[in-house]
Formats: C-alpha cells, sequence, structure tokens
C-alpha cells in the first residue's frame, strides 16, 4: 500500500471515531452550506449514471465486528461525466481502494481517493476523464463495513434463545450502510451476491438467506461460501440477507408450482401445523390478488420469522415478520394480527416491489395501497389519535416513515373508492400495476393516470383530483363541525383544521342519507371557501334530525363535531 493510500486509510479511521462524537468540524464537505439542511439521506443523486447491477462480495467473520466487502457496480453513462457520486455513509462505511474499467475498450484506472461528505452522506470519485453516454463502466470498490445497533442497515444481533443472527434492513435509506451504492429506490438493479462466513458462522448449522436460491459450499472447517442466484431488477430498499441457525417448513401443495417456505430459528418446535395454517391463508390471498389485479409479481413466497421492531419487511423473495407476532394455538385474534402482517407484506409484491416509488415524499403509495388492499373492508383509522403537522407527500420520509403514511393514505383510498365506486377503483388498480410494472411511480403520475382511468368527461374526475391534492399535500387534516338552525330547518357544516395553519381548508367529500330510506345517500362536499347549507326535507322526508345519518359506514379521515 502507498503511503498516500495509508494516510487515506488512516484520516478514515479518525474521521469514524470523531464522528462518533460530533459530525461538525471533520467532514470533507462538498458544499458547505449542506450541513444547514437538517435531512442528511435527502439528497438524490444527478442521474449522469444509473445502476444496471451489483456484484456483491462480503466476508464476515463471527469473531470479529468488522465486514470485509467487495463490490463491482455496473453503470450506464446517461450523461457526460467526469465525476462518480454514490451514497455512503461514512459512520458505518470507509473505501480502501477502488478502480474505475471500460471493458469495451479494455481500460482500468485508479478511481483515486474519493472525496466525502458527511452532510449528505455521499461519496465522490473526481475522475481524469469524461464518462460517454451510453457507455457501460464496472466500478470496483474495496471497503470496510460495521454493524449497526438500531436495526437499521447491517445488524448483528445475540442472545440466549436465538444464538447469534445477522439481518438487514434499508428501508428507507439504509443501503448506504451496507455498501456504497446508488440509494434511490427508482433506481432497479441486479444483484448477484456471495458470502464468505468464517468462524462460528462456518458451522453447518448456521443457514443464509437472500433474495434468491443459494448454492452452499462447505470449503474448510471454518469457512462456508453461500452464492446467491441473481435477482431481477429489484430497487436497492428491496435487497436483503440473513445469517442464523434457521431451519424452514415448506409446501408445495397450496400453489401450483410455487414453493412456499416458512423459516425460523432452529430451537422452536411444535410450530410446523400453524405454519401449514399459516401457508394456506397467504397462498389464498396470493390467489385473490394475482387475479384481482391480473398480475403475477413471480416473487418467491419465503417468510422469514425473526424479532424486529417493525412488523413486518417487503423484502423481494424473502418477507420478514416480527416474531412477536407468531400466532397461538385456538387464539384467532392472534391469528388476525399475523395475517394483517402477513397479507400486508403480501400486498407488496405488487405496491412497492412490481412497482416502486420514484422517491420517498411518494411513499405513501405504496404503504397506501398495501394498506388498502389487504385490510379488511371497510377501512378505518381514527384520526383522533393523528396529532401530526405533517402531510403525506414530504421528504422527510427518507429518514423515517411515520404511521400516517399508512393508515391516512389507506382510509384516503378507502374514501376515492367511496367516490368512483368499486368496480372503478379494481379497474385504476388493474391499471397502476399494468402501466408501472418494473418501474417506478409518483405521486404525479399517479394522478395522471387516475384521471385517465376514471375518463376526463367524467365529471367526478375533477373532484377527486382536487380532493387528492389537498389531502395528500396539506397538513393535519379537519373537524367538521355540524349545526342545526331550528328556526330554518337547515343544517350547518363546516370545518377548521385540527392542527397546523389556521387557514389551511379542504374540499371535504360528506355522505348523508336518511335511516329510513326515505331519500337515497347523495354525496355533497364541503368547500373550501364556504360552509355547506342543507335543507332538512331535502335530505328526509321524515322531518325529524335524528332520521338523518352523515358517513353512515363511510370511512372519512376527519373528525366530526355534533353541535345540535
Amino acid at each position: 500500500m502507498s503511503n498516500k493510500r495509508l494516510l487515506y486509510s488512516i484520516f478514515c479511521v479518525i474521521q469514524i471515531f470523531f464522528s462518533s462524537i460530533s459530525l461538525l468540524g471533520c467532514a470533507t464537505s462538498l458544499n458547505n452550506e449542506d450541513a444547514k439542511k437538517p435531512c442528511r439521506q435527502c439528497h438524490r443523486l444527478s442521474g449522469a449514471l444509473e445502476p444496471v447491477m451489483y456484484d456483491l462480495n462480503l466476508t464476515l467473520n463471527s469473531e470479529t465486528d468488522e465486514i470485509l466487502g467487495q463490490v463491482v457496480i455496473e453503470m450506464q453513462c446517461r450523461k457526460e461525466t467526469s465525476s462518480i457520486q454514490l451514497h455512503m455513509d461514512p459512520l458505518f462505511l470507509y473505501v480502501q481502494y477502488a478502480v474505475l474499467e471500460n471493458r469495451l475498450t479494455n481500460i482500468s484506472i485508479d478511481a483515486g481517493i474519493p472525496d466525502i461528505d458527511w452532510n449528505r452522506e455521499i461519496l465522490e470519485f473526481n475522475l481524469n476523464m469524461t464518462l460517454e453516454i451510453s457507455y457501460v463502466y464496472y466500478l470496483k470498490i474495496w471497503f470496510v463495513a460495521k454493524y449497526s445497533d438500531d436495526e437499521h442497515g447491517l445488524t448483528r444481533n445475540s442472545d440466549l434463545t436465538h444464538g447469534t443472527w445477522i439481518n438487514t434492513f434499508s428501508e428507507p435509506t439504509y443501503a448506504r450502510r451496507l455498501f456504497p451504492c446508488f440509494d434511490e429506490p427508482k433506481w432497479r438493479a441486479i444483484f448477484k451476491l456471495k458470502l464468505w462466513l468464517y468462524g462460528e458462522f462456518a458451522d453447518i448449522s448456521f443457514v443464509a438467506l437472500s433474495n434468491t436460491r443459494s448454492n452452499r459450499l462447505n470449503w474448510r472447517e471454518n469457512l462456508t461460501i453461500f452464492e446467491f442466484e441473481a435477482t431481477p431488477p429489484l430497487p436497492i430498499y428491496l435487497f436483503s440477507f440473513a445469517i442464523g441457525k434457521f431451519r424452514s417448513h415448506c409446501s408445495e401443495k397450496y400453489l401450483p408450482d410455487r414453493e412456499m417456505c416458512i423459516w425460523r430459528f432452529h430451537n422452536f418446535i411444535d410450530w410446523e401445523r400453524m405454519a401449514e395454517k399459516i401457508m394456506k391463508a397467504a397462498a389464498s390471498y396470493q390467489t385473490r390478488m394475482t387475479k384481482e389485479l391480473a398480475s403475477d409479481p413471480i416473487a418467491r413466497l419465503y417468510f422469514l420469522i425473526v424479532p424486529m421492531k417493525l412488523n413486518g419487511m417487503e423484502h423481494y423473495g424473502l418477507l420478514n415478520i416480527k416474531e412477536a407476532l407468531w400466532p397461538k394455538y385456538d387464539d384467532d385474534y392472534s391469528f388476525y394480527k399475523f395475517s394483517k402482517t402477513l397479507y400486508h407484506e403480501m400486498a407488496h409484491q405488487w405496491f412497492g416491489n412490481l412497482v416502486t416509488v420514484e422517491w420517498w415524499d411518494s411513499i405513501w403509495l405504496a404503504e397506501g395501497l398495501a394498506t388498502f388492499t389487504s385490510s379488511a373492508r371497510p377501512i378505518f383509522f381514527d384520526p383522533a389519535h393523528d396529532l401530526t403537522v405533517d402531510s403525506l407527500v414530504s421528504k422527510k420520509w427518507a429518514t423515517r416513515i411515520p404511521t400516517i403514511v399508512y393508515t391516512k393514505s389507506a382510509t384516503l383510498l378507502e374514501m376515492v373508492e367511496s367516490m368512483i365506486g368499486s368496480e372503478q377503483m379494481s379497474k385504476f388498480l388493474r391499471d397502476y400495476v399494468r402501466v408501472f410494472a418494473f418501474g417506478w411511480a409518483n405521486t404525479e403520475s399517479f394522478l395522471q393516470l387516475l384521471k385517465a382511468s376514471i375518463g376526463e368527461k367524467d365529471l367526478r374526475i375533477d373532484r377527486v383530483a382536487e380532493f387528492l391534492h389537498f389531502w395528500l399535500h396539506q397538513e393535519s387534516h379537519p373537524i367538521v363541525f355540524i349545526d342545526y338552525d331550528k328556526s330554518l330547518s337547515q343544517f350547518l357544516l363546516s370545518q377548521t383544521p385540527k392542527l397546523g395553519p389556521a387557514k389551511n381548508r379542504w374540499p371535504i367529500p360528506v355522505w348523508v342519507d336518511c335511516l329510513e330510506a326515505t331519500v337515497p345517500e347523495r354525496l355533497y362536499w364541503i368547500e373550501r371557501d364556504k360552509q355547506l347549507i342543507l335543507n332538512l326535507d331535502e335530505i328526509t322526508t321524515t322531518n325529524l334530525t335524528t332520521k338523518v345519518a352523515f358517513n353512515r359506514n363511510r370511512p372519512v379521515y376527519y373528525q366530526t363535531s355534533f353541535r345540535y
């Protein structure tokens, strides 16, 4: 190793040490102004280069806390550039060496010492050459990684019940803790993975799992190699692997020509009967969704049951589900809770995996549609517990995905279905999967397709588009007050924001019907700039306010206060 490169390695180690105390004063920043930005994970790459494939080799030794890695990133140049930017969290990674290859011209160059932007988690190689449009380049990086202790990125866990196990969790922006990469959901790439396991990890009792099947080679007593088949092109946050003392229960009898497997830690006993029940339920849901959406995601149905903070994670071909949710025998409620998470993660095969999001500000699409298509109907989440002042469309979700992204977005989709009808909604969901399959969507493209699916001539489309625009982009939600003027025999409906700016107003749908069925249910709107006034004789012929129902069996995401 040259003196220059040795000094660089020492410098990286010093940076990592001092960054644990403070990120200030130890960053080699590409742009000092970005240090003022609160979101370190929000920086997006230029798009000059697109990933095609990651060929990843990782060496893990049970005796050390460091992971040695090598990744070859196959990239295609979309715009001329003389630099290569990648995402990398320098708290968990440092680069030892990098080489850039053009295999067409058989040219290979030292990529040099990269600049590190700690505030934006960016690694940049400044080259003495220009990368040409349409050419394919191969960037080979040698690096050292370390485990995280917050279940984000690559984690190593150990306890008396499970022994030692390793798992990855990359959503939303934590793949950059595992290796330098294009850590944005819209970039799909093929993943090839080879794991070199030393020490205790090489023991026959340890199993490595990933998104695809593997070939196990017991090279020698203290070295086992797992080489996995290449994945189809995936968003990077769906790439995953796990290592532990797992064993499986598998079956092919529930889905034609498709094996289903549930993986648990080896020391759990007498769980196979419940596993059969779960696989039967999963197969039923898979069949129904495939029929309703007219699309098969062709993902492997492997379920890994492990301890985790979240209820589940939709890794392609290796769905993770929280161990604490495992159902108890003869306990219908515990099975319901487990299956609720199971179906949600399976729904992501279509909404998230088959159709991913362009960026995390549109994650409501993946989580909302997954919740919408996996929940018992009607969907109802009580907004009384929602004290947030964030909008559903927010770049902040690149850091953390909050509960409202699941609950509020699913309820809004339920409200849209109430406006356009279940048949029209089903058609739209099929169109959505068909149009964006193996690609990405964002809020704007979703709304454009919704308009096209409903039909520009349908009078409802303008209302639906306006409704979604304000409810997706505006903070908090409204409280609707319903008053009754006895002298005029009129209902007066008005609104105010629960939290956030006092000037916020929404177009609010209200379904009104007569309990005696003398007048059919009708959809009304509270406009953003005025009250809604309803004459009693328009909505019931009984002349009784007690016979008037508001939003009966219609889930809505606003609170209602009756003041009469």
